[in-house]
């Protein structure tokens, strides 16, 4: 049997994991007061709330222990695991499956950074879904994956660049003007699945018309959906998705993700953003 991992940096619900049979490891929220397990202990709806009154959080990988587990029940079974976790170059998430593979010592666990996050990491699962139901082996599925990765873009604006400064995935230098009044920065994931500041717009209305203009500039593949993406408030994406459908681009509510805390923790409430694949 082929079963999918991956972590809540994806931002499934709990429902659409037991539904589609996926396996999540759960990072760490650390507030000052207390920590939680992403997903298992904190919903979205508490983080928020948690946000709102002007608690800080940080977040913490899983370590290797918690992917051993899983890895060693797959090895006595015999069971393949294709294994996408959060992009390497923001989290240690992808070393800690790393040194519990080496640990484990079984070939049949195929471990996938994704270079990505949120909806960018969950296209790549849903694909790895699709081909499992095919029924592609798991050394397929990861050639498959990695054959994409790259031509997955993601951009989103968000309120402020301060979360990503302060927890160290943005630097102070590139987070630039982007903590002034009313302008909204674009954020993108490069190919390395580091964080830049792809623009700064004035005002949600102008950040929203560039995240449609990139779409229509891109040549997509249409074998793959577009994904959309908010944190806590809904509102801006319905607005970016009306746009869209306006334009042509039809968007589903079954790809439309909202951030947990192990993304919204660096970014904070009010991104909006797309995800799609590229030729």
């Amino acid at each position: 049997m082929i079963k999918i991992i991956t972590d809540s940096a994806a931002d499934y619900e709990q429902t659409e994991l037991s539904s589609n049979n996926i396996c999540c490891v759960p990072i760490t929220i650390n507030f000052p007061d207390a920590s939680f397990l992403d997903g298992k202990e904190l919903s979205k709806t508490e983080f928020y709330r948690r946000l709102e009154l002007g608690d800080t959080p940080q977040t913490s990988q899983p370590s290797p222990y918690d992917f051993q587990q899983l890895f060693s029940a797959a090895k006595e079974t015999g069971d393949e695991l294709v294994v996408i976790l959060l992009s390497s170059a923001l989290s240690g998430t992808y070393q800690s499956a790393v040194i519990a593979k080496e640990e484990t010592d079984y070939q049949k666990i195929y471990l996938i950074d994704s270079l990505s996050a949120t909806a960018a990491q969950r296209l790549l699962v849903d694909y790895a879904l699709r081909l499992r139901d095919f029924g592609f082996a798991g050394c397929e599925i990861a050639e498959k994956l990695i054959s994409i990765r790259d031509k997955i873009k993601l951009y989103a604006y968000v309120d402020t660049l301060e979360y990503l400064k302060r927890g160290g995935r943005l630097s102070k230098t590139a987070a630039g003007i982007g903590t002034l009044a009313h302008v909204k920065p674009i954020v993108h994931l490069n190919d390395k699945g580091e964080v830049t500041v792809a623009a700064k717009c004035i005002g949600r209305t102008k950040a929203q018309t560039w995240l449609t203009n990139r779409l229509c500039n891109a040549n997509l593949n249409p074998e793959f959906p577009i994904y959309t993406l908010y944190s806590h408030n809904r509102e801006n994406c319905d607005a970016l998705r009306n746009q869209l459908r306006e334009l042509g681009y039809e968007t589903q509510d079954n790809y439309c993700c909202n951030l947990g805390p192990t993304i919204g923790a660096h970014v904070g409430a009010g991104a909006c953003g797309v995800v799609f694949v590229e030729y």
